[in-house]
């Protein structure tokens, strides 16, 4: 590897520019990914560098949120409620799926601790983390001890 190259994370290529680093790595990108997972993979691994525990994170977030998807899809058909098993009207079983989903795909991605995007008219300072959110802590903690 010399000082003038990128080397790909997954495999023994080098090349010539970062840009095309990331361009080339989309092409490991894990197989059998739906359009909701591939578009999670691509805008994380554009936007960042991440370690290879991460990408296995990342590799399974994708797979919940194409999964999460499916039974969104799945439960669009049918009724939200269903007949119990002495016939009573319960709530569907898809609706505890999702949102047993939706929790681990919510845990899968804290895990990968990517930073937070800044909203409109907030500042980065110098700890990493945006003013409103380090000032909503503060005033929290101040509050907190009256």
């Amino acid at each position: 590897m010399s000082a003038d190259t990128f080397p790909c994370r997954f495999c023994d290529r080098e090349l010539r520019t970062e840009a095309a680093r990331k361009s080339h790595e989309r092409s490991h990108q894990p197989d059998r990914l739906d359009a909701g997972g591939h578009s999670l993979w691509r805008d994380v691994t554009n936007a960042y560098t991440l370690r290879p525990d991460e990408l296995r994170l990342l590799e399974d977030a994708c797979r919940e949120r194409d999964l999460i998807d499916k039974l969104d899809e799945a439960l669009t058909t049918t009724d939200l409620t269903a007949a119990g098993s002495t016939g009573q009207l319960v709530i569907h079983p898809l609706v505890a799926e999702i949102r047993l989903h939706r929790s681990v795909f919510a845990s899968l991605c804290a895990r990968l601790k990517l930073p937070d995007e800044p909203e409109p008219g907030e500042r980065h300072n110098n700890r990493g983390r945006f003013t409103s959110v380090t000032g909503r802590r503060a005033a929290t903690s101040r509050w907190r001890h009256r």
